[in-house]
């Protein structure tokens, strides 16, 4: 038996794709099998363009992600603090702490040399400008004329 296409999988598909799951991991929380999602998506383009756009916001986080690392960022952190009293009850505390996390050097690279390689690359190249180059004038011997050998040319 062969599954029914139903609407609410667009959006089921858009959530899945927006969490970065593959098209293989699509199918399968689908309940389908890849070929069948491979044959949905020729036919219904609404659920392919779903999927498009699941990517898309996918690449979006992580890119804001990367973004946020290479500059560095403020988080709070939760600490739960517990003691126990002398009648046996535990007291449990939280703290709130405000902390930083530095840029990330490898990070900043990564974003740079993506974002911006004109100015931003390893690599090097040298342009060659001909006109500045020696000069090399090969002359070929014409044919039927003796070479510097003595030996006729062919």
């Amino acid at each position: 038996m062969r599954p029914k296409f139903r609407k609410e999988m667009i959006d089921l598909a858009y959530e899945y794709a927006s969490q970065g799951l593959t098209q293989k991991q699509i199918a399968q929380n689908l309940g389908i099998n890849e070929a069948t999602l491979y044959d949905w998506l020729k036919k219904y383009p609404k659920l392919s363009e779903a999927i498009k756009k699941g990517k898309e916001a996918a690449i979006e986080k992580v890119e804001n992600a990367l973004f946020k690392r290479a500059i560095g960022y403020d988080y709070q952190e939760v600490k739960v603090y517990r003691t126990t009293r002398k009648d046996g009850t535990v007291y449990e505390r939280q703290e709130i702490v405000k902390k930083h996390m530095p840029p990330d050097t490898t990070a900043i690279i990564f974003f740079l040399k993506n974002r911006a390689p004109d100015r931003w690359t390893d690599r090097k190249e040298t342009a060659i400008e001909l006109d500045k180059l020696p000069k090399l004038i090969i002359e070929l011997p014409e044919e039927g004329k003796t070479n510097n050998d003595g030996n006729a040319n062919k």
